[in-house]
């Protein structure tokens, strides 16, 4: 069985490792409330081996034709799994849409009401299936989130500025042994101005910090890819997550018909 160079791997993985760093770092900034998990290969097949990179475990899963690279990150609502595979025969069509993805999760249930402890010691295993995210899907989902958010933004700057451009002052008084109040409104245009295109310069800055981070992913983004004979291919593929409760998630790339790449990670 042909081995990969782990040095050889070790430097393409870096390449996506920090990739997807720059993704989980830039998340930070729209709002992200929870920090990501890091998830843990199972090495529960003969052909499998492990590598470290900075305290990260990376899953290699070997065949006599092709060998797969994987590690995954669970980040709010969505699996990041960086990916790479290299063919050992002619022709390999890498098509992310195709990667099954289950997320088990333990589901407390009762089977007998008359016996409390059989109540509290039953546990099953339930399994999900996870859809993987199409390239293109995917950005037009997160584009279209950032443009609802930047509306948003832009609304609330609207109304702040509104605000800033008025004033009331009040007058009491009394007359014939009876109080009075007067309340004036008065409109202060600069003030609106100034409010106005402070709120446009947060709104441009947002944007742009959504431009950087949306091209940042979109170049990672593992896309079709035709692969030859000794080529190597990678990239993150993004999975769409129900909740984060799942305990294991099992990985399988369909690519190579004869043998089909399964790899386990765990919290």
């Amino acid at each position: 069985m042909k081995r990969p160079s782990i040095d050889g791997l070790m430097q393409k993985v870096l390449k996506f490792q920090l990739w997807v760093y720059v993704i989980l770092l830039i998340g930070g900034f729209f709002g992200c409330a929870k920090p990501p998990i890091h998830l843990t290969p199972v090495l529960d097949r003969p052909n499998m081996d492990r590598v470290y990179f900075k305290g990260r475990k990376l899953a290699l899963s070997f065949g006599e034709k092709s060998w797969v690279a994987v590690s995954g990150t669970i980040d709010g609502d969505e699996l990041l799994l960086s990916i790479l595979c290299k063919s050992f025969i002619e022709r390999i069509d890498v098509i992310p849409e195709d990667i099954s993805v289950l997320g088990y999760y333990k589901s407390t249930g009762m089977q007998d009401l008359s016996s409390l402890s059989k109540l509290l010691d039953y546990n099953e295993i339930s399994t999900v299936h996870l859809k993987v995210s199409p390239p293109n899907e995917h950005m037009a989902g997160r584009r279209n989130s950032q443009n609802w958010g930047l509306a948003l933004q832009a609304l609330s700057g609207a109304l702040d500025a509104q605000r800033a451009g008025k004033s009331t002052s009040t007058t009491y008084g009394s007359y014939g042994g009876r109080s009075f109040y007067e309340r004036t409104e008065t409109n202060d245009r600069a003030a609106a101005d100034r409010a106005l295109a402070r709120h446009k310069k947060e709104l441009r800055q947002t944007a742009e910090k959504y431009a950087q981070a949306n091209a940042a992913r979109d170049s990672i983004l593992l896309k079709a890819h035709t692969i030859f004979k000794d080529q190597v291919v990678g990239g993150m593929v993004v999975v769409r997550l129900r909740s984060r409760i799942y305990h294991k998630i099992v990985v399988t790339i369909p690519w190579v018909e004869e043998e089909p790449h399964q790899i386990t990670l765990t919290r």
